[in-house]
């Protein structure tokens, strides 16, 4: 019996070899061919470029290549792995925003050209841990595409000629791990000024100064802007009463979109303060108002995407009761709120190419 067995295995042997020989590929499960290897990916590279640690990145990917490509051209692909102090964080964007086909928001870049995003990395690293990873002398990772599961669609880029023996399409493509460098960029200057940023700043002088600190939650994730209540907080922080008109007609918000300059909404019509609507805050005391960021700032929230919200309190155009001589009239603005709306309105921009490279005249 075992020189039977012995014999079996011999043939077994000389037959894979045989085929082997042949050019025949080995028979997988169920005695069907194995599936040929993928063809290799298209020339492309990926790079990071993050001057700050949590804002402002700039990712590029470019045709290295001869051939023509088309690629997807969503920045909802991209994804960043950040390593720091021993663990790694793995930042995506939930599976509701990430797209599912590879027909749509497509691009054709040719030979020696790019396409760039410019992302927010606290849109992909919401959560609190992660955003809390993005520091100096952390090390980024960034990706693009769907993950490498299967040879299979949909795929972030592909060539537009298919050539026997030639690149085939990928679902993913990865950048070289970038260091995060110290924060050396100050605020964009159409962003937010410094008496936006200090909220002291905006708090007239005098000889009993008010210190009211406005706050809010500190992420809001939603499908879109619209009949979202949030909760703005008032607390007196100072050493005296605050008398004041604290109501949806006194707050606002200023919003820093994803792209462009602040916006400031709510708050902007003047009124006039009732004795019995107003507030007497004591020391350490604190009110909550509940506003509808939708209704309020609707307007500049209807894309998709990332929004700091900061809250303020707003009662320089508000008329004081009658014969009140303590009531105050200024304006407090709070520390930001970090806003992930994930389908909104609007459509985002429609893809386009990084302008050519300048040619050189000799």
């Amino acid at each position: 019996m075992a020189g039977s067995k012995m014999v079996l295995a011999v043939m077994a042997v000389t037959v894979s070899a045989v085929l082997a020989l042949l050019g025949v590929a080995a028979a997988g499960p169920r005695g069907r061919p194995a599936p040929p290897p993928p063809p290799p990916p298209p020339d492309v590279t990926l790079t990071l470029d993050a001057p700050q640690p949590d804002s402002g990145w700039t990712v590029r990917l470019s045709n290295t290549g001869a051939d023509l490509v088309r690629i997807v051209a969503d920045t909802r692909l991209l994804s960043f792995e950040v390593v720091t102090a021993g663990h790694t964080h793995h930042c995506a964007l939930p599976p509701d925003m990430i797209p599912t086909t590879d027909t749509e928001r497509t691009l054709v870049v040719p030979a020696g050209r790019s396409w760039s995003m410019h992302v927010d990395p606290v849109l992909y690293c919401f959560a609190l841990t992660d955003a809390a990873a993005l520091v100096p002398g952390a090390v980024v990772t960034a990706s693009f595409g769907w993950p490498q599961a299967h040879y299979t669609p949909p795929f972030a880029v592909t060539p537009t000629t298919l050539t026997d023996g030639g690149a085939g399409p990928t679902r993913r493509v990865s950048a070289q791990p970038v260091t995060l460098a110290v924060n050396a960029v100050a605020l964009d200057g159409g962003a937010i000024d410094a008496a936006s940023v200090d909220a002291s700043a905006a708090i007239p002088s005098n000889a009993y100064p008010v210190q009211l600190k406005a706050s809010l939650p500190e992420r809001l994730d939603v499908s879109r802007a619209f009949e979202q209540t949030v909760t703005v907080t008032f607390l007196n922080e100072g050493t005296r009463p605050v008398y004041t008109l604290i109501t949806p007609p006194t707050i606002g918000f200023i919003v820093q979109p994803p792209t462009g300059p602040a916006v400031r909404c709510g708050a902007d019509t003047s009124a006039s303060a009732i004795a019995e609507l107003t507030t007497t805050l004591a020391v350490r005391a604190r009110t909550a108002v509940g506003i509808d960021l939708g209704t309020t700032c609707g307007s500049v929230m209807r894309r998709p995407g990332l929004y700091r919200v900061r809250p303020r309190l707003d009662t320089r155009r508000t008329a004081p009761p009658t014969g009140s001589l303590s009531f105050w009239q200024g304006e407090t603005i709070g520390a930001p709120m970090i806003v992930r709306i994930r389908a909104g309105e609007d459509p985002v921009p429609t893809p386009r190419l990084d302008p050519a490279p300048a040619t050189v005249t000799p």
